[in-house]
């Protein structure tokens, strides 16, 4: 059977979620109460949902960004207080635009968060970091010193590797 993984929590952990619940208790409080309010008229309550949305997805694009372990899990996390207080609106009120608002919030942060982590990745992949380089630089070191004849083995390796030119073509040439 597969192994298990043992899950690690660490101080970065913990401060990054604190720090993302504190966001979304933020832009739930003065974006998603705000847009919600009597004060807001009907017609306006449409683009206001779509700009908090996409305020939940740029916060979780960052998210993912900064710290990609935790991916899309990042944009539930952030989400999770403006979807709350959408949900006691609806318990008190049911409103079918305030359920797609929720809906949206949810997806729009989580979408975010992993694309930050795409984005991110795709980044390391086109600029590898001088840390990895030098990382991999100590390994062949390490390699050399504990098998003083691989690099010999190596360079022979390579030699066979490259392909033969073939004389008889430019004899032919001259002809």
């Amino acid at each position: 059977m597969g192994k298990k993984k043992t899950l690690v929590i660490t101080m970065r952990d913990i401060i990054g979620i604190a720090a993302v619940v504190l966001a979304g208790v933020i832009i739930g409080y003065f974006g998603v109460l705000g847009s919600i309010s009597t004060a807001v008229e009907p017609n306006q309550r449409i683009n206001m949902f779509g700009g908090i949305s996409l305020i939940y997805f740029f916060v979780g694009a960052v998210l993912g960004l900064l710290l990609p372990r935790y991916s899309w899990k990042w944009g539930l996390f952030l989400s999770a207080p403006g979807a709350l207080l959408l949900g006691f609106f609806l318990l008190k009120e049911f409103n079918s635009y305030f359920l797609l608002y929720m809906v949206s919030i949810i997806f729009f942060a989580c979408i975010g968060a992993w694309d930050g982590k795409i984005l991110r990745n795709r980044r390391k992949k086109e600029h590898p970091s001088k840390e990895q380089s030098s990382k991999e630089q100590l390994k062949r070191e390490r390699a050399k010193k504990e098998n003083p004849k691989l690099e010999q083995i190596q360079k022979a390796q390579s030699k066979k590797d490259k392909p033969k030119k073939d004389k008889s073509k430019k004899k032919q040439h001259k002809r």
